[in-house]
């Protein structure tokens, strides 16, 4: 009986995942208002838990809307995280593998959707990955990267301030009837460097500490040879939160103006994040890219309805940001695009009847280059990489470039700290578990994706510490 239970944990979804009903639009929402802040775990957030963070803004955001308890990206680093959200598919169908990567013009991106239905889009980004180059303004009639350093040159980051900025001017010149805005911050992003006043609002325990790669690197070593640095976590935790105080600010500022154009109540508006950022938990430190654990993958998932209808539900099922591109089609009344790998989550909306993901594959992106690289079959190249299957309660790692295998209950231990592979009760839940994801990567059917290798490009991405060697 046990091993009956354990088995439905992770059985297939059934074909109607979601689908509790008839189709359910929502007539009130005439703009999407789609927020992305990169690099934010959800346990960051006041709203989900967090007592010491400075996020006022989105925890009143939360209030007004619909909380997700448990939302994950599938893919931990920004460009095919954002892909993913803008497709509904997974990287190994939209074929944006990791950032660099351009995305295929045969991919249906949100925007061309919208677009088709006369909505204005317009795009704001606040780093080099989701710059035009990489083919992420597929669809956007406006599209603003203009990212400068403190010389003018062009940079590869900009504040939120500025994002905040850019977007405020598109909207004094611009009244649309129906409007999907696109607003990204990357501040929360390494380099951990909060601008005043929000870098004094968290102790330094250890002052001789800061956010930047090499610093971070080196501090990786250093717990790897076993020193304390207790001290050095709690302040590059209180530099993270820091940076994220200073977004909440802007966010208001965006939000703020966004209702005093008459265009928040008439919205529906996302707040999410591409991926979260592991701090001191298992192998990787202060990073993401290259694991698949939950401390990378979950991000917070906050939908405002029109007037803040059915703010402050919170609701448990486990999604997928992959899911909001058909969320947002159907609450529109748009129909359903046939590339979708998502399900919606609108009766989650409406308080109805759902049928949550039995199944999340989940995979990493680093490391880049050589043999890390290979193929599975012909067709995907992220083989050795790490990734994951779960369903509710059981998470299946197999991570071939390390040469490892774990198994989580994450019921019993959602920290991932207690590898259950070698107990031999689960070596059939095991087996299960490694043949979904190998049918999974036998079913990749990649859109064919060239890799962007300007010395332009390799040079920006190196600033923000995506290309480790060369």
């Amino acid at each position: 009986m046990l091993m009956m239970t354990l088995l439905a944990c992770l059985a297939e979804p059934p074909q109607d995942a979601g689908r509790a009903g008839a189709p359910l639009p929502d007539p009130a929402a005439r703009h999407v208002i789609w927020v992305s802040i990169d690099t934010l775990r959800a346990d960051a957030l006041g709203a989900y838990g967090n007592a010491d963070a400075r996020t006022p803004v989105l925890d009143r955001l939360a209030a007004e809307g619909v909380l997700f308890e448990t939302a994950l990206t599938p893919h931990p680093t920004t460009l095919p995280s954002h892909t993913t959200m803008m497709t509904g598919t997974w990287a190994h169908t939209h074929g944006v593998a990791r950032n660099r990567f351009i995305v295929p013009a045969e991919d249906r991106m949100l925007a061309e959707v919208l677009s088709a239905q006369g909505f204005e889009a317009a795009g704001f980004i606040g780093a080099t990955p989701l710059r035009a180059r990489f083919g992420f303004d597929q669809g956007f009639g406006f599209w603003d990267e203009d990212i400068r350093d403190a010389t003018g040159a062009v940079g590869h980051e900009r504040s939120a301030a500025e994002v905040t900025d850019a977007a405020l001017a598109w909207l004094e010149t611009h009244d649309p009837e129906r409007a999907f805005l696109f607003v990204h911050y990357y501040d929360v992003h390494a380099p951990y460097d909060p601008p005043a006043p929000c870098d004094a609002l968290y102790p330094r325990p250890d002052p001789g500490v800061d956010g930047g790669w090499l610093a971070r690197r080196d501090l990786r070593l250093r717990r790897d040879a076993g020193e304390d640095l207790t001290a050095a976590v709690e302040t590059l935790r209180g530099l993270y939160l820091g940076e994220l105080a200073c977004v909440d600010a802007q966010l208001g500022r965006l939000v703020d103006a966004l209702d005093a154009r008459g265009l928040l109540d008439d919205a529906l508006l996302i707040v999410t994040s591409d991926h979260g950022e592991s701090f001191d938990a298992h192998w990787e430190f202060f990073d993401h890219g290259g694991t698949v654990y939950d401390e990378a993958l979950a991000v917070p998932l906050i939908l405002r309805q029109p007037g803040g209808r059915g703010g402050g539900a919170r609701v448990a099922p486990l999604v997928s940001t992959m899911d909001l591109y058909p969320t947002v089609l159907e609450r529109l009344g748009l129909p359903a695009e046939p590339q979708v790998e998502g399900i919606s989550l609108a009766p989650l909306l409406e308080g109805q009847p759902f049928v949550p993901h039995e199944r999340l594959f989940l995979e990493a992106s680093k490391p880049e280059g050589g043999w890390t690289e290979g193929q599975v079959g012909d067709s995907w190249t992220n083989g050795a990489k790490c990734r994951a299957v779960r369903g509710a309660r059981y998470k299946r790692v197999r991570c071939p470039a390390r040469d490892e295998a774990e198994l989580f209950d994450l019921t019993e231990d959602p920290a991932e700290r207690l590898d259950l592979d070698a107990r031999p009760w689960a070596w059939p839940l095991t087996q299960q578990l490694d043949a979904a994801l190998a049918d999974w990567d036998a079913a990749a059917r990649p859109w064919p994706a060239a890799l962007e290798d300007s010395e332009d490009t390799i040079r920006q991405l190196e600033a923000l510490g995506y290309v480790e060697e060369r």
